[in-house]
């Protein structure tokens, strides 16, 4: 079985080989050195009481609170404990082992402090085939996911191990681990960042990238057994009109149907093709582009600081905190949709719930209006009574229609 090692530039198909194909997780030399380095800034700054927010402070409304250090491992416990409220079914399995592979990175880049010890549960978890049950709707969506995780790192929980669904402390104790005691800023930590969306949004882009290619082999086929012709992917057309990723979609049908004994059969058989099969490199090529450049903006979040505060050090040998929002998740939006950021509970999911969004993108246009008045019957553009009209699906598209119109 493979092993992915952490420590130097983390990619998607890292990711996946965790996440889907159980490949085992190791640290590097290098990513254990800079993780104890940045946590003997954290022990310092503890020891110091100098405010810190969410290390020396309380969360949120209390930061201006100092919390004594007696008092830091009951703040970050409770943090886990105010957090775990997400409801619904729970994700994949898969979705959870992402989320996990994606704390380590996230967590492991030597600026958020973290322990090598909790950083090392996760990764003994993953490899002993622990995964938390984390139910798919939380109402501060990617905090409450990453809450359910750190519960079972607590002893709390529930978690599948070896088929079985069990408290997370029994599942720790049989893969023969035990639970973590949260220390200064590491609550925080754990729900911090954009875990969850780059963890979902990486599945998704990597089935992206089959499906794009899949759709020229659909295309190619489509276009021989309609007795098409490779008039329309000449290399002197995509020429003229030069975005790379329609020239190689054209590159790549006329690579497949290359010799092709029907092609060559019913040459001249028409003018030339349907729309739908002539535009083929104008219509998969801007998909390839979107799916590339929310793959390069998913490779800088992968390998990213995503918490607040993070540690820095400086030029005198000391090191200072600087509180920020890199913990925010509004990079990643130009990337990802409503289906992709909230946890699909399959990649299975991802790929129907594309091409149903796909598919059911003309039918917004067969809207009518109807009667805005309560009860008012009518399904026209206009209403006897003159009552004030409102965009509505019309009839025939109801049905077809997942949520009402708003």
């Amino acid at each position: 079985m493979n092993t992915v090692t952490l420590g130097g530039t983390a990619t998607i198909n890292d990711l996946v080989s965790v996440a889907r194909f159980g490949a085992k997780v190791a640290f590097s030399k290098e990513y254990e050195e800079r993780v104890n380095h940045c946590r003997a800034h954290v022990d310092r700054f503890s020891h110091e009481g100098k405010a810190i927010y969410g290390l020396t402070t309380g969360l949120g409304d209390n930061r201006k609170k100092s919390i004594p250090e007696k008092d830091r491992e009951t703040i970050q416990r409770n943090n886990i404990y105010a957090h775990t409220c997400a409801v619904g079914e729970p994700i994949a399995e898969e979705c959870t082992r992402a989320m996990m592979l994606v704390m380590l990175c996230h967590f492991g880049s030597g600026h958020t402090g973290i322990r090598l010890e909790t950083l090392a549960l996760i990764r003994d978890m993953l490899n002993a085939g622990i995964s938390p049950v984390v139910p798919s709707h939380g109402s501060v969506g990617y905090l409450t996911l990453e809450g359910h995780i750190g519960m079972v790192m607590i002893g709390e929980g529930r978690a599948t191990y070896q088929g079985e669904t069990l408290d997370g402390a029994e599942a720790l104790k049989r893969a023969g681990l035990k639970p973590v005691v949260l220390s200064s800023k590491e609550g925080l930590i754990l729900l911090s960042g954009t875990t969850s969306v780059t963890a979902f949004a990486s599945l998704a882009i990597y089935d992206a990238q089959t499906l794009s290619l899949t759709a020229d082999i659909a295309g190619s086929f489509t276009l021989e057994v309609l007795k098409g012709t490779l008039m329309a992917m000449d290399e002197r057309l995509m020429a003229v009109r030069p975005h790379p990723d329609q020239i190689n979609t054209a590159a790549n049908i006329r690579a497949i149907l290359k010799d092709s004994p029907m092609l060559e059969r019913y040459r001249g058989h028409r003018v030339q093709d349907a729309l739908s099969i002539r535009c083929m490199p104008q219509l998969h090529g801007p998909v390839k582009k979107a799916v590339k450049d929310a793959q390069a903006t998913l490779a800088i979040e992968l390998n990213s600081s995503v918490d607040n505060p993070l540690i820095f050090d400086e030029e005198d040998g000391g090191a200072v905190a600087l509180m920020g929002c890199n913990a925010a998740k509004r990079p990643m939006t130009r990337c990802t949709s409503p289906s992709i950021s909230s946890p699909p509970s399959s990649s299975a999911t991802v790929r129907r719930s594309t091409a149903m969004r796909i598919s059911a993108a003309p039918r917004a246009r067969r809207l009518s209006t109807t009667c805005s008045a309560a009860r008012c019957p009518r399904w026209t553009t206009t209403c006897p009574s003159r009552h004030i009209s409102r965009p509505s699906p019309s009839r025939s598209s109801t049905a077809r229609i997942s949520e009402p119109w708003k």
